[in-house]
């Protein structure tokens, strides 16, 4: 079935102040200021929580709502317009104009004023908004328990740990969501080749964790505690103890990552070159504890003799 929408200029403009009528309370206001000065001609409270609820299933990305969305959206691109015919043969489309009280003309057209487009646009932003908050609790939740789960570093060899990030970079090499943080990482770990004796802490937005989603989300935890075997050693606004140094955020939550004291330069060069060369400087500072000093040559030896004489057993 095809979906078409046409546009026609009304003959005249009407000039009063449109109230826009919405489910939640809440908002009502808000959308009241939002679509001042346009006009009267107003959607009821049902109209309203009918649209908002289309909105956020198609946030949630189900395919009809957000098919519907677009299909109601085409008319921002045609300016200069006080009424706007839409014409659709979709069953489906059309159950929702007359649930939005858009007036029927004759066979598949429908029209409604901009008055009230502007006003569902106003539900729509606001519904949006609701969608944003919503996720972002999810994903705070699902962060917590994530960092739960996954608390430890591996007992893993160098080596092992390498082929790890090997891994990880091949599940997220092309993934746009991850440059944030591999960005920020590779920044992390080329300041700390710069700096010998101090181990470098990361202070981190709690976004760059979260605006991936929940797999992704979770490698990145995986690869900071269970892998590299960074320290989180404070997230601002969690349920933690009370001995938290507060830290002053001014938009958004805040994490401290404390690098591994026991990766060693040679470590961190193998991994770097597993990593892309974009990165960032900015959040990273020298803490008091001091790094693992290099193994000396006796010490190098001995470990490898060691190593080779636990595959006797």
């Amino acid at each position: 079935m095809s979906t078409t929408t046409t546009a026609t200029t009304a003959a005249t403009t009407t000039a009063a102040t449109a109230t826009a009528a919405t489910a939640a309370a809440a908002t009502t206001a808000a959308i009241t200021a939002d679509t001042a000065n346009t006009t009267a001609d107003t959607v009821t409270a049902d109209t309203a929580a009918y649209w908002r609820n289309i909105c956020s299933e198609a946030f949630e990305n189900d395919p009809k709502s957000n098919e519907f969305v677009m299909f109601i959206d085409q008319c921002k691109s045609i300016p200069n317009v006080t009424r706007y015919i839409f014409e659709t043969a979709n069953p489906e489309f059309q159950q929702h104009l007359e649930q939005l009280q858009f007036e029927r003309l004759d066979g598949n057209k429908w029209t409604l004023s901009l008055e009230k487009l502007n006003t569902l646009a106003v539900i729509k932003k606001y519904a949006r908004s609701d969608w944003h908050k919503k996720r972002h609790d999810e994903l705070k939740e699902h962060l917590t328990k994530t960092l739960s789960n996954i608390a430890k570093p591996l007992d893993i060899t160098d080596k092992q740990r390498l082929v790890l990030v090997q891994e990880f970079m091949r599940r997220h090499r092309k993934d746009v969501g991850s440059v944030p943080f591999i960005g920020a990482l590779v920044g992390c770990l080329k300041y700390q080749l710069q700096n010998k004796h101090q181990v470098v802490e990361w202070r981190m937005n709690e976004s760059v964790l979260t605006q991936n989603n929940e797999e992704p989300m979770e490698d990145y935890v995986r690869l900071l505690t269970g892998v590299l075997g960074f320290q989180l050693l404070y997230r601002d606004d969690a349920d933690d103890d009370s001995d938290n140094i507060i830290i002053d955020i001014d938009d958004e939550p805040v994490h401290i990552w404390r690098m591994n004291p026991n990766l060693d330069n040679q470590f961190i060069r193998s991994a770097l070159k597993c990593l892309p060369s974009q990165h960032n400087l900015i959040d990273y500072q020298l803490s008091s504890v001091e790094r693992k000093p290099p193994q000396t040559i006796f010490q190098w030896i001995c470990s490898a003799f060691t190593h080779c004489l636990s595959f006797l057993h």
